[in-house]
């Protein structure tokens, strides 16, 4: 589903949660927060997430994302991510992509590092690929 530049905002994401058998979701450029990004728990068939462009998300609402087991590519471009909000991406199994550009995370992290092995992570300064 590709909701690219249109003005969803957590309401919005309250229809989303009834397509539980989703596995691609675009909503960039929103007005999603902390809030909206938590309804998308109920979408644990998602591969490809992509809420960049979404400033108001921040480590605060990535919890979430450790019940979307089955992601594989996930887009947190130009949102509040840091180095600390990698914690809640540990524990995803099938993760093979991250994208963090325009976020306030260095390619030197730590916490990159506790990613899965094999998980390619896209920053300012270039790709840092997990070994």
């Amino acid at each position: 589903l590709d909701l690219f530049e249109v003005a969803c905002t957590d309401v919005g994401l309250s229809h989303l949660i009834y397509l539980t058998n989703l596995q691609s979701l675009e909503i960039c450029c929103g007005r999603i927060t902390n809030l909206g990004l938590a309804k998308l728990c109920y979408l644990t068939q998602l591969t490809n997430l992509n809420v960049s462009q979404n400033i108001q998300i921040t480590d605060n609402g990535l919890h979430v994302l450790a019940h979307l087991s089955q992601l594989k590519h996930l887009n947190l471009s130009g949102t509040g991510t840091t180095h600390r909000g990698l914690t809640f991406l540990q524990s995803l199994p099938h993760m093979k992509h991250v994208s963090l550009f325009g976020c306030k995370v260095k390619p030197t992290s730590a916490k990159i590092k506790e990613l899965p092995i094999g998980v390619m992570v896209g920053v300012d300064e270039g790709i840092v690929h997990v070994e």
